[in-house]
């Protein structure tokens, strides 16, 4: 019997943008004596880059100074210059789909690194088309294995012909989550408690549908909650409007902005329920935040962080179509004695995605992949 090869001692994260996540996964990654380097392509320079705490990892930045194809190819040069002088042993590529992260996966192939994605997509996100599911294929040739984010999503993977998969739930470090959300969790009375939806304003995210749904809640209940909206995007003017055009909305809902990561536990520590109608969304990483800080959560079917959530125990999965369900899983959250029962039953939920699930992961697909070396 063989034995079993060394753990990595380099590992290269390489990804569009460098979110909390993120940030959260390189650094249990850099736990012991591991050097980690995250390498961002960026995707979007508008995107708000916000750090929860101190980074134990190597972190860069790597983009085209101008939008011409000549400082596309140069930057994309010095991306992969930085990468192959990092010499990694293990490499997770977190947008397979990016032309720029493909030749790396393809360049790190060849001198001998473990190569692995990160995938969230499942197959019942949006319509599927055959071309562009063969090119998907295509892409993901190089990879030896993926970090799936749900059990859809690796089915989904393995719909595109990978065969070694782990789940890793979006993992995220959920203590660092509950220690920021304790005094506003343990000093909130439940008379106070609001609800809270924390998403980007973007049509995905269907905020316009969730102000019909509460809109419908606060017409039938006698002593209704607060509604806070966080974030920020495209749809925000409408929103404003849609809220200005109801008296019952306009009373009882109001436009937070953005929070950053070290504000948000404190906010969400404060809340009822969070609530999240999304009509696509590969995972929910807010659902796990809000788990991790003891809030029961109502959300979509189409949010993949629907395997943390069990209904009546910690919250409750409901169509956004199905005004009659979403109105009676508001009020049930106004019941003290249920809602401290689902409250009390969240941080468990939690810990199914914590960083340490996505470790885990890591290591068996590293050692399943260089066992067959």
């Amino acid at each position: 019997m063989q034995p079993a090869p060394n753990p990595p001692e380099r590992v290269l994260y390489a990804c569009r943008t460098l979110g909390v996540p993120d940030h959260d996964r390189c650094n249990g990654l850099a736990a012991g004596e591991r050097r980690v380097l995250c390498l961002v392509w960026p995707r979007n320079r508008d995107y708000i880059r916000d750090a929860p705490g101190r980074a134990r990892f190597e972190a860069r930045e790597v983009g085209p100074r101008r939008e011409t194809p000549l400082g596309w190819a140069r930057a994309a040069g010095r991306f992969w210059r930085e990468a192959l002088r990092f010499r990694p042993q293990v490499a997770l590529v977190y947008g397979y789909q990016d032309p720029v992260l493909l030749v790396l996966a393809f360049l790190l192939r060849l001198r001998g690194t473990v190569v692995l994605s990160m995938n969230d997509s499942k197959f019942d996100d949006y319509g599927r088309r055959v071309l562009r599911e063969a090119l998907k294929a295509l892409f993901l040739v190089p990879y030896q294995g993926i970090l799936a984010a749900t059990p859809r999503a690796a089915d989904y993977a393995r719909f595109l012909g990978k065969r070694r998969v782990e789940l890793y739930a979006c993992a995220i470090d959920t203590a660092r989550v509950a220690a920021g959300s304790l005094r506003a969790f343990r000093e909130s009375p439940f008379e106070a408690r609001y609800f809270l939806a924390v998403a980007r304003f973007v049509p995905k995210k269907n905020h316009l549908a969730l102000l019909d749904l509460y809109e419908a809640y606060l017409a039938r209940a006698p002593r209704p909650r607060r509604l806070k909206l966080v974030g920020y995007g495209e749809l925000e003017a409408e929103i404003v409007a849609r809220i200005a055009g109801s008296d019952l909305l306009a009373r009882h809902v109001s436009v937070e902005g953005y929070r950053t990561a070290a504000e948000m536990p404190e906010v969400m520590g404060g809340a009822l329920a969070l609530l999240l109608p999304s009509l696509e969304e590969q995972f929910g990483i807010v659902v796990t935040e809000a788990l991790a800080c003891g809030i029961p959560v109502v959300l979509s079917p189409a949010c993949g962080a629907t395997v943390l959530v069990r209904d009546f125990v910690n919250g409750f999965v409901v169509d956004p179509g199905n005004v009659e369900g979403w109105v009676a899983a508001l009020e049930r959250m106004g019941a003290e004695a249920e809602w401290r029962r689902m409250s009390g039953r969240c941080p468990a939920a939690a810990r199914e995605a914590d960083t340490e699930v996505f470790l885990g992961a890591l290591e068996r697909l590293d050692l399943a992949v260089r066992s067959r070396a």
